[in-house]
């Protein structure tokens, strides 16, 4: 099978998404699939092709950033002509694009992973700029086939809530690591006996360690 896979940044760029993404692109292509990604160049030293693991990686010039959103002016052309000659599009959501790309993706068939919910801060304008981006992602669910949550307890209170008859809950890829004796660990931090809790992530509000922490 063909399998186009977009998403605003990809490898090297390293995030929750990205590594999600990358390990879901190699793990179709080990299964024998061959894997396109089409992302941003996330940084000039980045070559706009190139096959990383057995994935081909197709990176469109990045004309203005906002927060963490990339805007490319080669992206949608490059997604409609390339949609075309796969068998399926996965749509990695947060996606300024989200509307259009849906559209446009839609007769492949497509099927959007949805990572989270798109957070921009505080201000008037910023506010102004999630109100027209969630009016956006409500319509591009109506023309994608099928949708992709880490968990159906997550899809019912974020914007996916009004779409869960769409909504499947696939855990996302991991590694498996050889797990290392804790004893060292728990001994330097005092903690043996008392339920330890981990987080791994970027420390900003829209993780909620506030609430962790409370």
């Amino acid at each position: 099978m063909k399998i186009l896979l977009a998403a605003q940044y990809y490898y090297p760029y390293r995030s929750g998404l990205t590594e999600y993404a990358r390990l879901l692109a190699e793990g179709l292509a080990g299964r024998g699939h061959a894997v396109t990604v089409l992302t941003s160049q996330s940084s000039p030293e980045s070559a706009l092709e190139e096959q990383i693991n057995g994935v081909s990686v197709i990176r469109k010039a990045v004309l203005f950033r906002m927060n963490r959103g990339a805007f490319m002016p080669g992206f949608l052309p490059a997604l409609a002509r390339l949609a075309k000659s796969h068998d399926v599009v996965n749509l990695h959501y947060p996606m300024p694009e989200c509307l259009p790309a849906a559209c446009l993706t839609r007769n492949a068939p497509n099927v959007a992973t949805y990572h989270c919910d798109m957070t921009l801060g505080g201000g008037l304008m910023m506010s102004a700029l999630e109100a027209v981006y969630y009016g956006l992602l409500k319509w591009s669910f109506r023309y994608t086939r099928a949708i992709t949550a880490s968990s159906l307890e997550y899809a019912e209170v974020s914007a996916l809530a009004g779409n869960l008859q769409k909504v499947t809950a696939i855990a996302p890829p991991i590694k498996i690591l050889n797990r290392k004796d804790p004893a060292g660990f728990l001994a330097r931090y005092q903690i043996k006996g008392r339920p330890v809790i981990g987080f791994l992530g970027r420390v900003v509000f829209e993780k909620g360690l506030d609430d962790l922490v409370n």
